[in-house]
């Protein structure tokens, strides 16, 4: 019985600091992608905009002509939270036509 005890305990506090450090990281990477994003300007091409923030965490399509480009860091939250919190809209000729309202 307290063989069994013990593995249970051992693996809540596994799961405990697996989301606690996966938390963290989405804390760092979003802190870092709100001061880049401030670099980021109407009329960057692709290129530009992939140097300074790397690639996109997912692409969506507009009703408009273009994509929205979508930085996201929280593993655990649905689209709309993910995609929330850093966006920007591409236009059809690849460059920056709107940075999205950054989420604090």
């Amino acid at each position: 019985m307290n063989l069994m005890f013990g593995y249970v305990a051992g693996f809540v506090l596994f799961l405990i600091t697996f989301i606690g450090s996966v938390q963290v990281r989405d804390s760092i990477h979003e802190s870092w992608i709100k001061s880049q994003v401030r670099q980021v300007g109407t009329g960057m091409t692709k290129q530009e905009v992939i140097k300074i923030l790397g690639q996109p965490t997912s692409y969506h399509m507009s009703d408009e002509p273009g994509t929205y480009w979508c930085y996201g860091s929280d593993s655990f939250n649905s689209y709309e939270e993910y995609c929330g919190k850093v966006m920007l809209f591409m236009g059809s000729d690849d460059r920056v036509v709107r940075v999205g309202e950054i989420i604090p």
